[in-house]
């Protein structure tokens, strides 16, 4: 395994934890506004989605000669991890609402989507620039 790859998913690892930690502080303060199992839940989709999604950036990116075609894999990447996360949340409300026949207020599940989206967003965003400078690849 790469030692880029493998730095990443500690890193990642570290910041999940940390974000759980939060979310279960904020758990504390504010139980009946947010539900435990599901922010895990969201959690660890963010994070496998996130993961998938830098591997399939940073992972074949070798040389500077790649790194040419990295905007084109970083806007074919995006799209999909948009597509996966409309799909992911469509079939959540899907089980949610039609399958187990529970009418709830999706407000808070939406809330915490967005947050917890735009956290991971920022962490991957700023590595890979963090990448992309460190190996000359970045231009100015």
């Amino acid at each position: 395994m790469n030692s880029n790859v493998l730095n990443f998913l500690v890193k990642l690892l570290i910041y999940s934890v940390i974000i759980a930690v939060i979310g279960y502080v904020l758990y504390l303060q504010f139980p009946n506004a947010l539900n435990p199992f599901t922010f895990l839940m969201l959690q660890t989709f963010v994070v496998f989605v996130t993961a998938a999604s830098h591997l399939a950036l940073l992972g074949p990116l070798n040389n500077k000669h790649q790194s040419l075609k990295f905007v084109n894999r970083f806007m074919a990447v995006t799209m999909l991890k948009l597509f996966v996360y409309i799909g992911g949340l469509a079939g959540y409300i899907i089980v949610k609402k039609y399958l187990l026949y529970e009418n709830e207020s999706y407000a808070n599940f939406a809330v915490t989507f967005v947050l917890l989206y735009a956290l991971y967003t920022i962490f991957e965003v700023i590595l890979i620039m963090k990448f992309l400078k460190q190996n000359g690849s970045a231009q100015n």
